[in-house]
């Protein structure tokens, strides 16, 4: 049975019951054999058009689409568009503070030195030097210095490795064999103070006036050297100094 609520010009209201389930049935107008558009269907039921949205327009028909992002809590300023390149934040020095930058990004080109440069990029290296009391020592300009330069003994086993100083100490008991050292550079100089040896011999690195090879005397005996160049070291044996 079909309870017929009413009729307009366009098309008429029904509703099927069945036991205790009841379907509304909108019979919507025919134009020409094709069926009413939404506002037709509207009418029938007496709903002014534009109070629903349409599923199938994704939006497009909300009419005031600024409150409609507001009511549903997306306002303007709540995210940041990255189109904006962090220009659109609202508390720029907020957020150099949270970042842990502080003022840094305010500051010109060269205010800072960069890591990568390996200091190749401090303005004025001499007072940068003097800062740090580096003085004027260079590693690849001819200086004169003022002051003694020392360095206290390295002590050494018989394989000595020459980048660990100029001069050396070697205490042993018995017979002992100077090998050849490790890391030797042209130009390097320095003594080797040998305690306790009761004989000694040596590689062939090592280079003595005339060619022959010195022995030790009594308890301390000194060896100056000079590196000529790898494998090549001219000695000079101070026997028994007391």
């Amino acid at each position: 049975m079909a309870i017929r609520l009413g009729s307009t010009a366009g098309g008429v209201v029904e509703i099927d019951a069945a036991g205790t389930a009841s379907t509304v049935k909108l019979v919507a107008p025919a134009k020409n054999g094709v069926l009413a558009t939404m506002e037709d269907l509207q009418s029938v039921v007496g709903v002014a058009p534009g109070t629903y949205l349409e599923t199938a327009k994704n939006l497009l028909d909300v009419p005031d689409k600024a409150q409609a992002r507001a009511n549903l809590g997306l306002m303007d300023g709540v995210y940041l568009f990255s189109a904006q390149n962090l220009a659109d934040v609202p508390n720029k020095a907020q957020a150099r503070a949270n970042l842990g930058i502080g003022d840094s990004a305010l500051q010109p080109a060269g205010a800072y030195l960069q890591t990568a440069l390996n200091l190749s990029d401090v303005p004025d290296k001499a007072a940068a030097r003097t800062n740090i009391g580096a003085g004027d020592a260079f590693l690849a300009v001819a200086q004169s210095f003022t002051k003694a330069q020392r360095g206290a003994p390295v002590s050494s086993g018989p394989a000595i490795d020459m980048s660990l100083g100029n001069n050396f100490t070697i205490s042993t008991a018995g017979a002992l064999t100077l090998a050849a050292p490790t890391n030797q550079v042209a130009g390097q100089s320095g003594v080797i103070i040998i305690s306790g040896a009761t004989s000694i011999a040596f590689s062939t690195d090592w280079k003595f006036e005339g060619g022959t090879v010195p022995s030790v005397s009594g308890t301390t005996n000194i060896l100056a050297y000079y590196v000529h160049s790898a494998g090549n070291i001219a000695a000079r044996m101070i026997k028994d100094v007391k």
